[in-house]
């Protein structure tokens, strides 16, 4: 194979083989096509036909206006800029788009595939053309400039970052399937219809009705207050000191799945009291706004944390901490605070509430831990999977960023 030589374009340096072109160039846009369907309506054209907006499809309806290979790249939203999702994607088939997507069906010396991975790894904030709201209108959209290599070049490198996409799938299909599975066994053991005794698993067959309901006869209901302790709201970020030795947890800290969080380093030169820190057995709860009733229960591998003023932190001492944590996790709790929070014009819950929250628990000690181990090895296994994914998902990353640019080169047999 030679070696390749680069020349300078206006996207930095390609081989010398690879054009630039435009997105005008190398697609024939099918917005003229769309047509936006008012959610009134669609209830009416439930169908099986997929019905596409800007960041995938958000309904299914009973006609279709398109039956085709198309790339779709969303014309307005936050994705713009925050890339939360895919912006650009391939559609196969029968399928309805609405008017927030630009259509675009590939001219036949394009590789559909190539050309959505490139347009998938576009910054488009110097295309944004909205004010309010982010917005790529057509006429930037057609200048946008596309490294074109050889066809069969192209192909070459869709069949590879496809091939990492398969590896991708699969694992969000496997952690989907074992969130799913841990809700089901957190509604199981956590309602007591099933009990774990002497490290077996047994049906519950003696209820006693209770004002959450029947529960096993062993069981006991208590209020959070009744077995926590030390109790405190957090502190403000500037009565906060940057020592090196601890970190700031506030409530957008707090992961609304996995309940992990990054929390970020003290900056204030003031001080803080050890009131102020979270320890053993602390579970914290946002007080306030859309993140109302989540929890984070602390585990020592985090570092030493000072909590913020929009956390509850509430030391339980009366049960296990992890069985009452996965108690914070159910749609009892979550139903609770809404019901809760609902009381005044600003979502929120203040500690006496927190308080009166009531909670099923095993009389025996040893059954709430085993119940709470079981959920935690089954958050360490999902743990592990997400690790993978998102080495998965840098890999690609890393890919396109060689792969689109042409330092590492795929070629077929013979060449």
């Amino acid at each position: 194979m030679k070696e390749t030589k680069f020349k300078q374009t206006e996207v930095g340096m390609i081989p010398c083989d690879w054009e630039v072109v435009r997105l005008n160039d190398s697609v024939m846009f099918l917005d003229s096509q769309r047509i936006p369907i008012k959610d009134s309506d669609r209830k009416k054209m439930t169908g099986h036909y997929p019905y596409y907006g800007a960041s995938g499809i958000i309904d299914y309806v009973d006609k279709y206006i398109f039956d085709d290979d198309l790339i779709l790249l969303g014309e307005d939203g936050a994705n713009i800029i925050d890339r939360s999702s895919e912006l650009a994607f391939v559609i196969h088939g029968k399928c309805w788009i609405n008017n927030h997507a630009h259509v675009l069906k590939p001219n036949e010396d394009f590789n559909i595939d190539y050309l959505a991975n490139y347009l998938e790894s576009l910054k488009y904030d110097q295309y944004n053309t909205g004010t309010a709201q982010p917005k790529l209108n057509r006429d930037k959209c057609g200048i946008i400039p596309i490294v074109k290599p050889p066809l069969e070049e192209q192909k070459l490198i869709a069949q590879a970052l496809s091939d990492v996409d398969a590896v991708i799938s699969t694992t969000e299909k496997l952690v989907a399937k074992k969130k799913a599975l841990k809700q089901g066994t957190m509604q199981t053991l956590l309602s007591g219809k099933m009990r774990i005794q002497n490290g077996k698993w047994i049906k519950t067959t003696h209820f006693k009705q209770t004002e959450l309901g029947p529960i096993p006869q062993e069981w006991e209901v208590k209020s959070l207050g009744s077995i926590t302790q030390n109790s405190s709201y957090g502190v403000g970020a500037e009565a906060i000191p940057f020592n090196g030795k601890a970190k700031y947890i506030r409530i957008t800290d707090i992961d609304d799945d996995s309940h992990r969080f990054e929390p970020s380093p003290l900056t204030s030169p003031a001080f803080y009291e050890n009131k102020h820190l979270v320890q053993e057995n602390d579970l914290l709860i946002a007080r306030t706004g859309a993140s109302v009733g989540k929890t984070y229960l602390y585990n020592a591998k985090d570092g030493k944390l000072v909590f913020a003023g929009f956390l509850i932190k509430m030391n339980i001492c009366g049960a296990d901490s992890k069985f009452v944590f996965y108690s914070t996790l159910t749609k009892y709790y979550q139903d609770w605070i809404v019901s809760e929070s609902a009381r005044t014009g600003q979502p929120g819950v203040n500690l006496q509430q927190m308080k009166k929250l009531l909670i099923a628990i095993p009389s025996s000690k040893a059954e709430q831990t085993a119940i709470a181990t079981v959920l935690s090895d089954m958050d360490s296994e999902i743990a592990a999977l997400e690790t993978k994914l998102a080495k998965y998902r840098q890999l690609k990353t890393g890919m396109m960023q060689q792969l689109l640019t042409g330092k590492v080169r795929l070629v077929s047999k013979g060449d």
